[in-house]
């Protein structure tokens, strides 16, 4: 059976659609391509993948909005069995290469609750945030009417699209190792311990309150802070040099550019604690961000927004250090005192727990693509 991943600004070596979903599926013995963001000139194969690149742009960039006729026409000479759709602004489009490739499947795979995050995320005027929610809210709903199933990323997102029980499932972003971890390089002074933000740069994310939360653990215990990901946001950028005023304690990698995921994780890998401060708006309460999976399986441990949600999570997995938002100097002394406990403790035993392990969810995923309806 051959697969199709198709994305819009995602790249196609993404930690989702590429290092967990595409390989566990060659790994199960089916053909996979993906069609997404890549510099390459031409398609190529990477770890048993075919790779079928559209360029790289940005979120408000023209090209996007052409983007998607690219990826429905190169899926459309794929004749995939099974298109495993990764934007929800592809799911119009879509039905037309349901037309076009006779008993193919489609399924939409929800890494986010797309709607609630164009509402809440402060990514759009208010203007514009409500009708465009309402907007990729109905087109998802439209797909339950020609799509065969949907693949949720959250628990939280269960039950979003009315399709029946069976067409459904829930594939967690749970940690799978890349083939090979980049080593990456130090910086600052080394004996300082090193806190850690990673993934999407933006301020909903908490990316200015992990700079601000290490500008004050600085008066505690002195410490480093990289912040490793991508934003399309330039105006970010420089808020961000703004608010770290050349510091060599301090390292952005990324920026405007994507980090690889095997460059990610071997940042996770140096690190000494993570820092998931985001701010709690409505589309990120109830969520389990990634790199809580990702730090875990490597035994660091997560200074996170405290949040009733992942308070339950943490006191079942340990390693968490919850922090208010706003905080008072009181709370930096107090996770302070607690990082330093861990940083005298011994590291915990690697390979990780199989509670962060993608092995599950990859049997899952297997298990839900081979029972779609024809």
């Amino acid at each position: 059976m051959h697969i199709c991943h198709l994305t819009v600004l995602n790249p196609a070596r993404h930690s989702r659609i590429f290092f967990k979903a595409a390989r566990s599926q060659v790994a199960a013995g089916y053909r996979v391509s993906i069609i997404g963001q890549d510099p390459a000139p031409r398609p190529y194969t990477f770890e048993g993948v075919q790779i079928i690149p559209t360029g790289r742009f940005g979120r408000l960039s023209w090209q996007r909005w052409r983007a998607r006729r690219k990826v429905i026409r190169l899926a459309m000479q794929e004749k995939a069995d099974v298109y495993q759709i990764h934007a929800p602004e592809l799911l119009l489009p879509a039905q037309a290469l349901g037309s076009a490739v006779p008993d193919c499947r489609l399924v939409y795979d929800m890494h986010e609750d797309y709607a609630r995050n164009i509402r809440c995320g402060g990514y759009y005027p208010p203007a514009v945030s409500g009708r465009l929610a309402d907007w990729v809210r109905q087109r998802e709903l439209n797909f339950v009417g020609y799509g065969q199933g949907v693949i949720y990323a959250e628990r939280c997102y269960t039950g979003l699209l009315p399709f029946p029980e069976d067409a459904s499932v829930v594939v967690e972003n749970k940690y799978q190792a890349p083939s090979g971890i980049a080593t990456v390089p130090d910086f600052g002074d080394s004996a300082r311990p090193l806190l850690l933000y990673t993934g999407t740069i933006a301020e909903s994310w908490g990316v200015l309150e992990a700079i601000a939360f290490w500008r004050d653990m600085n008066t505690h215990l002195p410490c480093r802070l990289a912040v490793v990901g991508h934003t399309h946001d330039r105006d970010l950028l420089t808020k961000i040099r703004d608010q770290v005023q050349d510091s060599p304690q301090f390292l952005l990698v990324g920026g405007s550019e994507y980090v690889p995921y095997e460059r990610v994780i071997g940042w996770i890998q140096k690190a000494d604690a993570g820092l998931a401060l985001y701010r709690l708006r409505e589309n990120i309460r109830d969520r389990l961000p990634t790199k809580f999976y990702e730090l875990l399986a490597h035994g660091k441990p997560v200074i996170y927004s405290q949040n009733p949600a992942w308070q339950e999570f943490f006191a079942d997995a340990g390693q968490g250090m919850a922090l208010p938002l706003p905080w008072q100097s009181a709370d930096v002394v107090q996770i302070a005192d607690q990082f330093k406990h861990y940083l005298s403790a011994p590291s915990p035993a690697i390979p990780p727990d199989e509670k962060w392990s993608w092995e599950s969810e990859a049997f899952k995923l297997i298990q839900f693509l081979g029972k779609l309806p024809t």
